[in-house]
């Protein structure tokens, strides 16, 4: 049975030479998606990295997007140093007085001493560190800052929690639980100080605009020290060895980041009489010193691509092959993670809030992650082609995650837009001075978001072609035939005759009933009001020959471009009710007797008659009641069709269009403003 043991107590010191850093590492080869930047969408930018080696060539990197593959082409992918940040957790705890490396006075030095290889380690113009320390409570030592070796070092030399361990009040005498409970360095909040440093590097308190910009870019690791447990900090003998409910939540939350991992390091041995302090330090009455690595272990299996190192050899000759193995195993892959590719690629628009897929990979190891589409504005191009010899101005649209609702054109940055025609939103250039014209366009949605205005094409207008006349009007010299002179006969004496059929009904309703007498002076009436609407554009209108009507309107937009309405009276009524009006505009926003036109010898003056929707002139309201002069090329719009006034005749009393018209470059501005 002696032999037995004696084995059992060889088999702990020759474990006890060598360094337990294997089984709870996390180190087959993957990929992570750190960060998803949609900022610029449709753009996309991705941060790749590989927690566990070396970064894939960023050539050899494929992306598909819901299933659709991207073309090479359209990916551009670069390495680059984002940086890492780092929390440094060290155990102050009484037991870390125990024996550690060969070559160290105790654990606590061991802890100092590789936290500061650590530091200088990393990149000082890119990675962040902070660093704790942890009794009975946590103690802040750095902020989480910028990395400068020589600052992280005096910081740790220079800290009294990280200084040599005090010896515990009482002495070489057992301490009572009162005692104990008064004495800091007695318990452990190893967990409380894990979730202290979560927090520290997902959501600092700074206002160092470097670590706001670039923390959420970064790979994030929690390295700890330590060589026990949890201690429920009130009770001798309390350890726990398992994760508090709370601190559970906190991890499930870093699990689905991804982009922390936590490098768990065991100072000092488990074995007890390899544990107790070097001398000429002893061993303090009522603590234990053998190592207990339950926790560390747990944390390290509990986060994907964390680590479990046992800093630790009884063999001075082993001493530097675990510090060289310490470095490879848990340095190096701390730094290698501020090492990233960035991926940017065209996303296809769809429409907002759409949950997207990406999946990247470099034909062996592969890596998913998605994305919430956000909300952006349409992006459109002007383009110019020409269809049956005719020049079409469209909108072309690069993207738009809801219909169009308007297009709005713009001829040399004129502030005043010419707005496209539904449903195609072409633009009607007729109304365009000929020449080379610079032209931009902007869109609106159906959400009421709006485009940035396109990049100009310079285009030469052409002439715009003559209108086709929808009717042709005989000439006053040419003969008139039988039939011309039967239709004038008929619409000259219509009306008479109407009236005299109407005379007649009542005289017989008179005769044979006299009771009615009064309903033939209400019937009399009535007819007498409709004989007056049916006559007043004849009666209340001087005529002019037809060889006369030297002033037309020609319809320009709204309705069929190219009809023309000679304005052959000295009094016209333009409107929507034809028994008003002289001139009818079947147009849902022209009132029924909407504006009137006056002629003056030469000059015409326009009265709007307090119509709904108002009447225009080159795009400037008219006050209701109110006669503004009307000159040649002037724009009259009328509810939703827009006329441009035409002198055909000898030259007239003015032919300046309107000073209000809004640009010099655009002779005929087209449609409602």
């Amino acid at each position: 049975m002696k032999a037995f043991f004696r084995w059992i107590g060889l088999f702990f010191i020759l474990g006890s030479l060598f360094p337990l850093s294997i089984g709870h590492t996390q180190t087959s080869p993957v990929l992570t998606i750190t960060h998803v930047d949609t900022s610029a969408y449709p753009q996309v930018k991705l941060l790749i990295s590989a927690p566990n080696g070396a970064l894939p060539d960023p050539a050899s990197l494929q992306i598909t997007e819901d299933r659709k593959a991207i073309a090479a082409e359209e990916i551009e992918a670069n390495a680059e140093r984002t940086g890492v940040a780092v929390a440094v957790v060290i155990d102050t705890s009484r037991s870390m007085r125990g024996r550690g490396m060969p070559e160290s006075a105790d654990r606590l030095e061991d802890a100092r001493e590789q936290a500061i290889a650590l530091a200088k380690a990393l990149d000082f113009d890119t990675d962040l560190i902070s660093i704790f320390a942890f009794h009975r409570d946590v103690v802040p030592i750095m902020p989480l800052s910028r990395v400068d070796g020589g600052a992280v070092e005096n910081s740790i030399k220079t800290s009294d929690v990280l200084g040599e361990m005090p010896i515990q009040p009482t002495g070489n005498r057992r301490p009572t639980d009162e005692e104990l409970r008064n004495d800091e360095r007695a318990f452990s909040a190893f967990s409380q100080t894990i979730s202290r440093a979560i927090d520290e590097l997902n959501n600092p308190q700074t206002s160092d605009a470097y670590i706001r910009e670039n923390l959420p870019l970064m790979q994030k690791v929690i390295i700890v020290f330590a060589d026990s447990c949890d201690d429920t900090l009130d009770a001798r003998g309390s350890k726990t060895c398992s994760i508090p409910l709370d601190v559970q939540t906190k991890l499930q939350d870093v699990v689905r980041s991804g982009n922390l991992s936590i490098f768990s390091v065991g100072l000092g041995s488990p074995v007890e009489n390899q544990a107790l302090p070097k001398p000429p330090q002893r061993a303090e009455p009522g603590f234990l010193y053998a190592a207990r690595f339950e926790l560390l272990q747990l944390y390290a299996q509990q986060i994907p691509h964390s680590r479990f190192f046992q800093f630790y050899t009884a063999d001075p000759a082993a001493s530097a092959t675990v510090r060289e193995e310490f470095k490879t195993q848990m340095i190096d892959p701390i730094i290698s993670r501020g090492n990233q590719i960035a991926v940017s690629y065209a996303s296809q628009v769809g429409s907002a809030g759409q949950q997207r897929q990406i999946v990247v990979s470099d034909g062996t190891l592969q890596v998913a992650s998605t994305f919430e589409e956000p909300r952006i504005p349409p992006l459109v191009a002007v383009i110019a082609e020409e269809s049956n010899d005719r020049l079409i101005i469209r909108p072309e649209i690069i993207y738009s995650q809801s219909p169009l609702a308007r297009v709005d054109y713009y001829v040399n940055n004129n502030s005043v837009p010419l707005p496209g025609d539904p449903p195609t939103f072409a633009l009607d250039w007729s109304g365009i001075e000929p020449g080379l014209q610079q032209i931009a366009v902007e869109a609106t949605d159906q959400r009421g978001e709006r485009s940035l205005r396109s990049a100009a094409i310079e285009l030469d207008i052409p002439v715009a072609p003559a209108p086709e006349r929808p009717f042709v009007v005989l000439p006053p010299d040419e003969e008139p035939t039988f039939l011309n002179q039967l239709n004038r006969f008929i619409l000259n004496n219509v009306i008479s005759l109407i009236t005299l059929l109407l005379v007649i009904i009542l005289a017989i309703v008179v005769l044979v009933n006299p009771r009615g007498r009064a309903a033939a002076s209400q019937m009399t009436s009535r007819v007498t009001g409709v004989i007056q609407r049916m006559t007043r554009p004849i009666s209340a209108t001087s005529a002019v020959s037809a060889a006369n009507a030297d002033f037309v309107l020609v319809v320009q937009q709204g309705g069929i471009t190219g009809t023309e309405y000679p304005l052959a009276n000295l009094n016209t009524y333009v409107g929507a009710d034809p028994s008003l009006v002289d001139i009818v505009l079947d147009d849902p926003h022209v009132s029924g007797r909407h504006a009137s036109i006056n002629r003056e010898e030469n000059d015409l003056y326009v009265t709007d008659l307090g119509s709904t929707n108002g009447t225009y002139i080159n795009r400037n309201p008219l006050t209701p009641n109110a006669r503004v002069q009307l000159h040649a090329k002037d724009q009259l719009t009328i509810g939703g069709i827009t006329l441009e006034c035409i002198w055909r005749g000898g030259v007239p009393t003015s032919m300046t269009p309107n000073s209000v018209e809004p640009s010099s470059t655009v002779v005929h501005a087209n449609g409602n403003s």
